[in-house]
């Protein structure tokens, strides 16, 4: 299962977070332990994998899933 319709939107707020938290794109990678190039399309892609987004939010300390639409979130609880 993958979330999509608000994905840009989270892609964004988890950009400005790691930004915000002085991390660089490589650095969150390596927190993550995967590879950058893998990483990287966190920010180009429609969709993430809803376990990569519970471990960014994990990893930045701030919870991605209240951004979901609440359609979505139900979708992924099933």
């Amino acid at each position: 299962m993958y979330l999509s319709p608000m994905y840009s939107k989270i892609g964004n707020l988890i950009w400005k977070e790691m930004r915000g938290q002085g991390f660089t794109q490589a650095q969150l990678s390596r927190k993550l332990q995967m590879p950058n190039v893998r990483f990287s399309r966190v920010f180009t892609q429609e969709k993430i994998d809803p376990n990569l987004l519970s471990e960014i939010s994990r990893v930045l300390d701030k919870n991605f899933f209240q951004y979901l639409d609440p359609s979505e979130l139900e979708e992924i609880l099933k």
